[in-house]
């Protein structure tokens, strides 16, 4: 193994090999996994470098794999290699997210024998579903080395917040105006899953955890609580990992019973809750202090936004007016190279300049032909933002910090699949006779750099 930068702490690059290969595949447990990682907690003996680390490595779909051996692939642009992610969270998200609200990563180099001991050892305790899409990917040299913010000792929570802005009416066509502005793209989103057969947060709405609003974020987390009980915890928009262990309700009632009284942490109350909706009100009441004071999600909602003026509508608009000439016209983002790493970082740059120079941050812009692959690298990352979770620590009364995981680079040749996407959920939502209203307290009103600010 080898670790060649350390991007959340600064510090100056450490070199060390060998060090994952001299482990035993034992010494780490599986945590959970998203779509593109898988994460794994080291457990093993005390170790300078990889206490309180977890080990993310990258995941490939099985669709992909072109011989049984696995040593062919088809080549996925969205599967950055380490050091590329190391890149991007350095010159990318640092610059946007202080970095008290990120977790350390650094890249390391992997031994592919002890990789596939670490698969062969552990697949089992992948979900059934997830093993029948995808696989951790053997061939993989690199992987991130983070830290475990879920911890071996303790409480803490995960939020996949989602969308946290309805969009500006400017861009969209009469068509979806209606549509668009009454209704969340994650609440439409939601109605199209359940009608496929999907497994979905129905009754979550993230317009409300990103409120502000006392009344409307325990609405949100009690949603979220909800649609984790009933669903078993197969939906990943809440996980509860207690002692570093992914928590399934119908499998762990008992240890959610006895450490019930950590939800409580406010409070002197130390008895344990009698029940699943006790502790489901214990959970909210210790959670909504946290959600409220905490800057994290103001600042997601409001690089969001920003990063998505247009929708993806006004950008498909935009691709458009700049292929005017060409027939036919080429899909929206095909042609174009994923962005360098210079090119990233100097879109930091105009990003940064062009919000400065807003009067209000929510003034909308008049993009011009010549600015598309702009608008193309925002909307880029503005997904990022928008599928990114939150890990919230409860191990203690002074240990509730909230940070944003999660935060890997998007590819370009998503921008096509996002486009037809949105117009089948937008079309599939039209049909409702009773359509959900959802409300965005800052639209057309700037975003609040803390909800406390505006709350006190």
């Amino acid at each position: 193994m080898q670790i060649q930068s350390d991007v959340g702490a600064g510090e100056v690059a450490t070199t060390i090999f060998h060090v994952l290969s001299q482990t035993s595949p034992e010494y780490w447990r599986y945590v959970a996994e998203g779509g593109a990682t898988c994460v794994f907690s080291y457990i093993g003996p005390p170790h300078s470098m990889l206490d309180g680390t977890v080990l993310r490595l990258r995941k490939i779909r099985k669709d992909q794999i072109l011989d049984a051996d696995r040593t062919t692939v088809m080549c996925d642009p969205n599967e950055a290699p380490g050091d590329a992610q190391l890149f991007f969270q350095r010159n990318v998200i640092q610059r946007l997210v202080p970095p008290e609200h990120l977790p350390r990563l650094e890249i390391v180099h992997l031994d592919q024998t002890w990789l596939n001991q670490l698969i062969q050892l552990h697949d089992e305790a992948r979900p059934p579903l997830r093993r029948l899409k995808d696989e951790i990917d053997r061939r993989s040299t690199t992987a991130i080395l983070a830290t475990d913010l879920v911890r071996q000792e303790g409480l803490a929570v995960e939020i996949k917040p989602k969308w946290g802005f309805l969009p500006s009416a400017t861009y969209l066509s009469p068509q979806t105006r209606t549509v668009k502005m009454r209704t969340c793209r994650f609440c439409m989103h939601t109605h199209l899953r359940s009608a496929q057969g999907e497994k979905a947060a129905t009754e979550y709405c993230p317009l409300d955890l990103y409120s502000c609003d006392e009344p409307r974020v325990r609405r949100s987390l009690h949603a979220l609580w909800e649609h984790w009980v009933g669903n078993d915890g197969e939906i990943n928009n809440l996980r509860i990992f207690v002692k570093g262990k992914n928590i399934v309700p119908s499998q762990d009632a008992e240890k959610l019973h006895a450490i019930s009284g950590l939800f409580d942490v406010a409070s002197d109350t130390s008895h344990n809750a009698s029940s699943l909706d006790e502790i489901r009100n214990r959970f909210i009441d210790t959670l909504i202090p946290i959600v409220l004071h905490s800057p994290v999600l103001s600042l997601l909602s409001r690089l969001q936004r920003t990063l998505d003026p247009l929708d993806v509508e006004g950008l498909a608009g935009l691709w458009s007016r700049a292929h005017s000439e060409l027939t036919p016209e080429p899909s929206l983002g095909q042609g174009l190279a994923e962005p360098s790493e210079q090119l990233w970082a100097h879109f930091v740059d105009e990003y940064n300049t062009r919000l400065a120079s807003l009067e209000k941050e929510y003034d909308e812009p008049r993009p011009q032909a010549h600015e598309l692959e702009y608008y193309c690298m925002a909307y880029m990352l503005s997904a990022t933002f928008k599928d990114c979770s939150i890990i919230i620590n409860l191990a203690g009364k002074d240990a509730k910090s909230v940070k944003v995981i999660d935060l890997d680079v998007k590819s370009i040749s998503r921008l096509e699949k996002w486009d037809k996407l949105d117009r089948e959920i937008v079309s599939k939502y039209a049909m409702l006779d009773t359509p959900k209203t959802c409300v965005d307290r800052w639209a057309k009103g700037g975003q609040a750099e803390q909800c406390n600010a505006l709350d006190a």
